[in-house]
């Protein structure tokens, strides 16, 4: 599912309690807005081993995303790793933050 909508956040998100997440999929990849509103997300946690295009959005293709903020957490994958995004082809990030800790193996 190519996911092209407008999308916003209403309120703080807590990622602790979450099942194993490996991030918003769509296939092929996010095309719409998402408008965090500076609200924050917290504890965002995604260990995929080895997997490729790993952050909280996938993959993005023309996508904007705005006031996200990513407040703590982790994000490991393998090549192409980020905590918003793993792999992005063009579009606009604006006025997002993240603190989490990023590794790619």
């Amino acid at each position: 599912m190519t996911a092209k909508g407008f999308f916003v956040q209403t309120a703080d998100i807590e990622m602790t309690t979450s099942p194993a997440f490996y991030g918003l999929h769509y296939n092929p990849m996010f095309q719409g807005e998402y408008d965090g509103r500076g609200y924050a997300i917290r504890n965002l946690t995604i260990d995929a081993g080895g997997t490729e295009g790993i952050g909280l959005f996938r993959r993005t293709q023309g996508a904007i995303l705005k006031n996200i903020h990513l407040v703590g957490g982790s994000v490991r994958g393998g090549a192409h790793v980020g905590a918003l995004v793993g792999d992005q082809y063009a579009g606009i990030i604006e006025d997002c933050s993240s603190s989490c800790d990023v590794t790619a193996t």
